[in-house]
């Protein structure tokens, strides 16, 4: 990853990349920073009782009025703003719910752009970079996550599985023999 210097283990700010499969495509969702032009993704303060990870997510939700499933791992690091930046940890977010309103809905404006136009848009250049990887990487992962989800999964039974079962039979069986 680049724009980052040795030492910078713990971010200073924390991102959420939200994404959603729409006809087929990836699009990703892009905020307004307040007071400024151009786009960004929704990012702040990494909350200590949150972690990075949920405290991306919640800024999502206040930012960007999305909710969805947060990604607990890392996709990418930039500085925002250039090398004196902050440091931002991005997660990816996979849109569940789109709110009607949200705790920042008055001071920005939200837009889901798809891949292929969303670099043209967001203006800082750490955060352009992002972009592209993401853009390499989202469609392949968004269809996998979406073919996983649409296949049933078999609930396992946490009473009795099959090693449980065949040792109380022979357990029986020996007890019987005795």
């Amino acid at each position: 990853m680049s724009n980052l210097r040795p030492g910078d283990l713990q971010p200073a700010q924390s991102a959420a990349l939200p994404y959603r499969l729409r006809d087929g495509q990836v699009e990703v969702l892009l905020v307004t920073p307040r007071g400024g032009a151009g786009w960004i993704i929704p990012k702040g303060k990494v909350e200590a009782r949150l972690g990075p990870a949920e405290s991306a997510a919640r800024e999502a939700e206040e930012e960007g009025g999305v909710r969805g499933e947060i990604d607990p791992d890392p996709f990418d690091r930039y500085r925002h703003g250039g090398e004196d930046g902050p440091l931002v940890t991005v997660f990816l977010l996979r849109v569940t719910r789109e709110l009607a309103s949200w705790a920042e809905a008055h001071e920005r404006e939200r837009h889901w752009a798809s891949l292929d136009k969303v670099a043209g848009l967001v203006l800082d250049p750490g955060l352009q970079r992002v972009m592209d990887e993401a853009a390499a990487y989202l469609p392949t992962h968004a269809l996998a996550a979406k073919d996983a989800g649409d296949r049933p999964r078999r609930k396992r039974s946490r009473r009795f599985g099959p090693a449980l079962l065949l040792a109380a039979l022979l357990g029986a069986a020996i007890a019987f023999l005795i």
